[in-house]
């Protein structure tokens, strides 16, 4: 367990679960190692068309596996 963004990187996670508020997402990516396997994006993918351009476009330049789901709580 961490509670340093930093420390997640170091960790070298294979996939990671983006979940929560959808304007975080862009920050979170920033956080995972260029090397990241996989991703599950709770939907919604972005708080914008923008970002979510922006996310894709940067996950496809990582050649992520990503896929999307929906978190009934």
């Amino acid at each position: 367990m961490t509670s340093s963004p930093a420390d997640i990187s170091k960790f070298c996670p294979d996939i990671a679960i983006l979940a929560g508020v959808a304007t975080d997402r862009l920050d979170a990516l920033g956080w995972l190692p260029e090397t990241l396997d996989g991703v599950l994006l709770e939907k919604p993918l972005a708080s914008s068309y923008s970002d979510g351009v922006e996310l894709a476009s940067e996950l496809i330049r990582r050649s992520t596996f990503v896929q999307v789901g929906y978190n009934l709580r």
